[in-house]
């Protein structure tokens, strides 16, 4: 039997309310944890985004050092 089956007027009532209560607190737990997902998503975004950046700008680095030391050479050997 389901609550809202029970005796009375006043138990249908009790359980409307409690069902009610039940479902806006399912619905926020609900919205809280997609908010918790989308930062930890947005984080982890952000987190890769900046170790990309980290990793080009270190061989940009690297590859400007090659070219300098080779331009070096060329003039040296001129």
């Amino acid at each position: 039997m389901k609550r809202t089956e029970r005796r009375g007027a006043t138990a249908r009532r009790q359980a409307t309310r409690e069902a009610k209560r039940t479902r806006t607190r399912v619905e926020r737990e609900a919205h809280k944890r997609r908010r918790t997902a989308e930062t930890t998503l947005k984080r982890n975004r952000d987190e890769v985004e900046q170790r990309v950046r980290e990793a080009i700008e270190e061989q940009t680095s690297r590859a400007q050092d090659l070219v300098d030391r080779v331009s070096e050479q060329l003039s040296a050997l001129r």
